[in-house]
């Protein structure tokens, strides 16, 4: 339906850091259309301009959106009100390496929370146990912010996600890691 790609209409009345500030963020959300995923997870929703892209995509397949942060800001809640997706939404409010989890197995996991090297390793290790085999993994500021970037160095080199795992790496903007489990 035209419906499934009518992205701008969700995201007009975002500006800066509120939008979603590269392509990857439509698509995650095309991803989430096409392989008929289910569950997603964010981590680091912030202000909601890509959790209204991956919410959209999950109604569109029958599935769920889980937003984690410290703090949700309201205008996320309201944006996803607004448009319908608040029957396929919730939130984990609080530090996402300590906020209780369902367990129910992940389709698309985005890491874009703490920016820390290990911040973002303690989310790798909490959240990508729920990702089911052939699920996906999106990691954030793989090229811009330097705790991200030395993480996402030395979790290459490590055998277990070697073996474990295939991804590209997307230096362009602020980069972004793009990462399948075997």
């Amino acid at each position: 339906p035209k419906e499934e790609s009518n992205f701008h209409k969700m995201i007009a009345d975002m500006v800066g850091w509120e939008a979603p500030t590269s392509h990857f963020s439509i698509i995650m959300a095309c991803l989430i259309m096409y392989a008929r995923l289910k569950r997603v997870v964010e981590i680091g929703v912030w202000k909601g301009g890509t959790a209204v892209l991956l919410a959209h995509a999950a109604r569109m397949t029958g599935g769920s959106y889980v937003g984690v942060d410290v703090t949700i800001h309201q205008g996320v809640r309201e944006r996803l009100e607004r448009f319908g997706f608040g029957g396929v939404s919730s939130f984990l409010e609080g530090y996402s390496h300590q906020v209780p989890y369902d367990g129910v197995p992940i389709d698309l996991l985005f890491i874009d929370g703490d920016h820390t090297k290990g911040g973002a390793r303690a989310d790798w290790d909490r959240w990508t146990t729920w990702v089911r085999p052939g699920g996906w993994i999106f990691i954030d500021n793989t090229s811009s912010e330097q705790g991200v970037v030395d993480f996402f160095s030395d979790l290459q080199k490590e055998a277990a996600f070697q073996r474990e795992f295939r991804f590209v790496n997307c230096p362009e903007s602020f980069g972004v890691a793009m990462i399948q489990k075997k």
